[in-house]
This record gives structure tokens, C-alpha cells and sequence, in this order.
């Protein structure tokens, strides 16, 4: 059943009817792309303990700023070389 977003809500309230008309798990399709909502945190566990489930979304900028293997190039966080790195990338950008 296609439902059409109202824009005048927030989106919190569009997804918590949907859960309340189609249960914990929904999927909304933007474009040709489906984002799926649970609304359950049971579910959630158990999805993301799956491997097929723990993909990253495929997007242009994910491909300008992440390798093959989803490590970003320009954003980590996670390393202290991350500092100096983002420092170049971002004088770059401006």
C-alpha cells in the first residue's frame, strides 16, 4: 500500500502511525531506495546481530569520502591521525 508522508508532522508521528497500522517493522521507500523503521528493541538486536543486516547504505557521498571497505577518508573519528587528516579535508573544502 503506497501512504504518502504528511509534511505538516514530524516524521517521529508519521512513523509511529505506521508502526500503530502495520506493526514494529516498516519499510518506507524513498525512491528507489527502501529505509526500513523498527520500532521494537528486540528486533532491532536481533537484525543488526545478523550479518546481512549490518550493510551501510551505498550513496555518491559515501563513495567521495569512504573506501571499498567503508573506512572514511576524510570524517574518522576513531583514530588520532583522524585530527590532522580532517584538518586537510576540511581546508580543502573551503
Amino acid at each position: 500500500k503506497h501512504v504518502i508522508i504528511n509534511r505538516k508532522q514530524h516524521i517521529n508521528q508519521e512513523i509511529s502511525k505506521l508502526y500503530k497500522l502495520y506493526g514494529p517493522v516498516v519499510t518506507v521507500w524513498v525512491g528507489p531506495i527502501p529505509i526500513i523503521f523498527i520500532g521494537d528493541p528486540d528486533i532491532v538486536k536481533e537484525a543488526f546481530s545478523k550479518q546481512e543486516c549490518s550493510g551501510k547504505i551505498q550513496c555518491l557521498l559515501g563513495s567521495i569520502f569512504n573506501d571499498d571497505n567503508h573506512r572514511d577518508v576524510g570524517f574518522n573519528s576513531h583514530l588520532e591521525s583522524a585530527f590532522q587528516l580532517r584538518k586537510m579535508s576540511m581546508s580543502t573544502i573551503r
